[in-house]
């Protein structure tokens, strides 16, 4: 979950990793990777009191939207939060979140456990990411590593076809 200010930036996060993901409209969405709901529960108390120090100021809120308890409460406190400015709420699926990180124009193919799914072309900015039906968010995870490792590479070749053909 995040509070963000247009002249600001980030005024109030609920993230225990801050990998921010730029969306199409200029908000910032880090990952809630929480391990436990009672550690979600501290860190989203923690993001509520200190938006509500700068309400005036918040321009938006966001979050991730993916399965489970702790995501449906992330949810509803952004919801929450930008109607009580009058300001939008962005919800962000968790999965094309990973992948918007990346940034540039790729195309890739990852397998995580028993699942393997291709994911689409990315634009370079302001593009989108599309990504089939995933079961896990270990996939997420290795979209994570696999950027990491292929980033100087993608610098080089920002031609999908190229990377498809490479592939």
């Amino acid at each position: 979950m995040a509070g963000y200010d247009s002249q600001l930036g980030l005024v109030s996060s609920a993230s225990s990793r801050h990998g921010a993901m730029p969306l199409l409209h200029g908000c910032v969405v880090p990952e809630l990777a929480a391990k436990s709901h009672l550690h979600q529960a501290n860190r989203l108390t923690t993001a509520v009191c200190f938006s509500v120090l700068v309400l005036p100021a918040l321009t938006s809120a966001a979050c991730t939207v993916s399965p489970g308890l702790g995501a449906a409460v992330e949810g509803g406190l952004s919801l929450a939060l930008s109607s009580l400015v009058n300001r939008r709420c962005s919800a962000v699926a968790h999965r094309s979140a990973h992948v918007a990180a990346i940034g540039g124009a790729m195309a890739a193919m990852v397998a995580s456990g028993y699942t393997t799914r291709v994911i689409g072309g990315i634009g370079a900015r302001g593009g989108r990411a599309t990504l089939l039906p995933q079961l896990d968010d270990a996939m997420g995870e290795c979209i994570d590593k696999a950027a990491r490792a292929i980033k100087p590479h993608l610098a080089m070749h920002r031609s999908l076809a190229y990377m498809a053909e490479a592939a």
